[in-house]
């Protein structure tokens, strides 16, 4: 997907395409144009490190799985309904998903649970979702896992070059941070 721009309309529950060399933009998948592939508020984007042409899609209280060339759309985890759960699959609860980072090895996906506060991580084999910092209270805390704290609409900002840490953005205070170097998988026990 490099000669394109892909990036979702909350609101118009669609993903869209910038094709870079003619300036055009075009529906990729949603609910307009007659794509098959539906989504119900996609705030967060991620491809998927080892097929890259498919997504993981933040959309509001679940995350998806999204395979680009089939339009077929899997539940990871989280469901329809607002809420706060650590779990498996569709048992896990999220409030509002504003950012996604997938690890390199495709093994783990961190999400940015933004109106929980919370930063959780997903066991992409099992569907494990477990909360790793925050303390679910709106703040701008420094701290290890639950003695820190994030304001509302925070996300991921991965940079291009390849780097065991990642600068994380927050929103509205805009507050700049960086992560530690991003645990292994291997190192994680669930």
């Amino acid at each position: 997907m490099g000669k394109h721009i892909i990036f979702s309309e909350v609101e118009t529950h669609l993903i869209r395409r910038f094709t870079l060399a003619t300036g055009q933009v075009s529906t990729f998948a949603g609910t307009q144009d007659s794509k098959p592939a539906t989504f119900r508020h996609p705030r967060a984007l991620c491809p998927d490190p080892l097929k890259p042409d498919n997504f993981y899609v933040g959309d509001y209280t679940c995350i998806r799985y999204w395979d680009t060339a089939t339009n077929q759309v899997t539940l990871i985890a989280g469901d329809e309904k607002y809420g706060y759960a650590d779990g498996v699959g569709s048992n896990a609860q999220f409030q509002q998903i504003t950012g996604l980072l997938c690890h390199p090895k495709g093994k783990t996906l961190f999400v940015c649970d933004s109106a929980n506060h919370l930063l959780k991580m997903v066991d992409l084999s099992t569907r494990l979702v477990i909360s790793i910092a925050g303390d679910r209270k709106a703040g701008n805390r420094v701290g290890t896992g639950v003695n820190s704290s994030f304001m509302d609409y925070f996300c991921f900002f991965q940079r291009p070059a390849k780097s065991n840490s990642s600068p994380v953005k927050t929103t509205p205070n805009l507050r700049m941070g960086r992560t530690e170097p991003l645990p292994s998988t291997e190192s994680v026990r669930w």
